[in-house]
């Protein structure tokens, strides 16, 4: 079963800690995109239709993609101190595309579109057990409010602080698989 991604407002989103373990459980369960083979096939989707590349070359880009996501990261935390919640949460949405686009990279490919690279993410990273399915879900999320920020002006100081906040945690863990992959 594939649930298609709604809008929600950043409260209706991650308000609370019960809403967050309630997405993570569909995520988990595998329902959020469909089963492993589901996932695998919109991975072959992905590829078929040209918007995940084979990309030999990442692998020596995988570097500047974390840097820029570390300084997407920095202008996120600096413009959360300013009130300027809109681009906090724009700018922590984008240092997890950064990191998550290094991982691509170190695999060996690149993205055409940002639902592609997180459905390559859950294949390659998520399915091989090298991140975790709550961190994932993250970045899916983080897409979800960036997405609600830019075209329906929905957003909020709790939700800038929460990607903020998730965008380092998934950050740090995608530096760590980097180094293990030397």
């Amino acid at each position: 079963m594939i649930i298609e991604p709604a809008v929600f407002s950043p409260t209706e989103l991650l308000k609370s800690e019960k809403k967050d373990k309630e997405f993570l459980s569909l995520v988990s369960e595998g329902t959020f995109y469909g089963t492993d083979s589901l996932m695998k096939t919109a991975f072959d989707i992905c590829l078929e239709n040209k918007k995940i590349l084979l990309f030999p070359k990442g692998k020596n880009l995988a570097g500047e993609e974390i840097q820029t996501a570390i300084e997407d990261l920095a202008d996120a935390k600096l413009v959360l101190t300013q009130q300027r919640y809109h681009w906090a949460t724009i700018q922590g949405y984008y240092a997890m595309v950064h990191t998550a686009r290094a991982l691509l990279f170190s695999a060996g490919y690149r993205e055409k579109s940002h639902y592609c690279l997180t459905v390559a993410i859950e294949a390659l990273y998520v399915g091989t057990g090298k991140l975790e399915r709550e961190l994932y879900a993250y970045l899916y999320a983080a897409m979800e409010m960036r997405a609600n920020a830019d075209y329906r002006t929905l957003f909020s100081e709790e939700s800038a602080r929460l990607i903020v906040k998730r965008a380092e945690e998934f950050l740090k863990k995608g530096q760590e698989i980097l180094e293990r992959s030397g």
